[in-house]
């Protein structure tokens, strides 16, 4: 299926593939990680942000429903997987969410990660694949054929598209202020400061590329 074959190959492998080749920065926080994946805070973050992209999509889907013009699949059409509104506009949309969670979730990691735009291959792939998605979002062309992109309004497709960015920036702003300002969220120590560090200073005084030390 053409749709799967560019949510797992030209989507989602290149943001894989260049989210772990961001690197560390010079100056590191002092504090002591938390390190309970399990515990509620960080369990509670990531239903979070999968309720914001699940709502997201099911409004959009919900208004699609409720279009005079909409044609509803047929039980027959739903089992063979023929081309439909809902998967078209379910593809689209969901484009953008593979590149709002790949920024979203490029968290700092309390400082001890270097900001995701200092990864030159991240900030080169998620520029290339925005533009590619929003040209396959509002002009297909010959690729509908390919990806069983069936004819909607166009005016449907730009207010969808304006959709998926105003979901986008909600899913960024939740990260921001749920999980990446807060510091507590990344360290068990309640005296917590922003500091370089007595370990980052001695290797920077040194001369050594701290840059190396991935999590």
């Amino acid at each position: 299926d053409g749709q799967f074959v560019m949510g797992d190959l030209v989507n989602s492998l290149p943001l894989v593939m260049a989210l772990d080749l961001t690197g560390s920065p010079m100056k590191l926080n002092s504090g002591l990680p938390y390190t309970k994946i399990a515990s509620w805070k960080f369990i509670l973050a990531l239903v979070g942000h999968s309720l914001i992209i699940c709502l997201g999509e099911l409004l959009q889907f919900l208004f699609l429903r409720a279009q005079p013009w909409y044609v509803e699949l047929t039980s027959e059409e739903g089992e063979n997987g023929d081309p439909s509104q809902e998967a078209t506009m379910i593809f689209l949309c969901s484009n953008f969410m593979y590149l709002s969670s790949a920024i979203a979730l490029s968290h700092t990691y309390g400082g001890f990660r270097a900001k995701f735009y200092n990864n030159p291959l991240l900030l080169l792939s998620l520029v290339g694949l925005f533009l590619f998605n929003s040209a396959l979002y509002l002009y297909p062309g010959k690729l509908s054929n390919y990806l069983d992109i069936v004819d909607v309004p166009y005016w449907f497709l730009v207010l969808s598209y304006a959709w998926a960015l105003v979901v986008t920036g909600v899913l960024l702003i939740f990260e921001l202020f749920v999980v990446t300002l807060r510091q507590k969220f990344w360290f068990e120590d309640d005296n917590f400061r922003h500091s370089d560090g007595p370990v980052c200073r001695n290797r920077v005084a040194s001369g050594e590329d701290s840059s190396k030390y991935h999590l």
